[in-house]
């Protein structure tokens, strides 16, 4: 056991005291090397993505340009991602109108600007682009 000792002088009666503490080391001594290869293991367990299953949502790039049309002055041009090249036609078709009402919904309720949303089971996340007047070399 160890003895933490303490001398202090008195304010008011200018007597000197001493006090001697007994100190338990309880706690079993480790290293502080494996202590922190410890916790940088378990940091690196619970923050990988892999290995709890997370999937990272798939990023549509969408443009706001003008339109020609006199009731909707603003078209949305979605940019397709590579992934879409395996999915079906109507698949494809009924995913894009659900993108288009979360555009629009994201453009008109700005709190819910670039939330993680699930389409069949796939995490999407919108990224709004600027407009260039034009897009890979196709101009509108």
């Amino acid at each position: 056991m160890e003895y933490k000792t303490y001398r202090f002088t008195s304010e008011t009666t200018g007597e000197e005291c001493e006090v001697k503490i007994k100190r338990e080391n309880k706690m079993k001594k480790i290293s502080l090397s494996w202590l922190h290869i410890l916790i940088a293991i378990i940091t690196l367990v619970l923050t990988s993505p892999s290995i709890r299953g997370e999937v990272k949502p798939e990023i549509i790039g969408y443009v706001l340009k003008p339109s020609n049309d006199v009731h909707c002055q603003i078209q949305i041009e979605i940019v397709e991602s590579y992934a879409w090249g395996n999915v079906p036609t109507i698949q494809k078709e009924q995913t894009l109108d659900i993108l288009m009402d979360r555009i629009i919904f994201e453009e008109t309720n700005y709190w819910g600007v670039n939330e993680i949303f699930y389409v069949d089971d796939t995490p999407y996340i919108l990224i709004r682009l600027p407009y260039t007047g034009h897009w890979y070399g196709k101009e509108n």
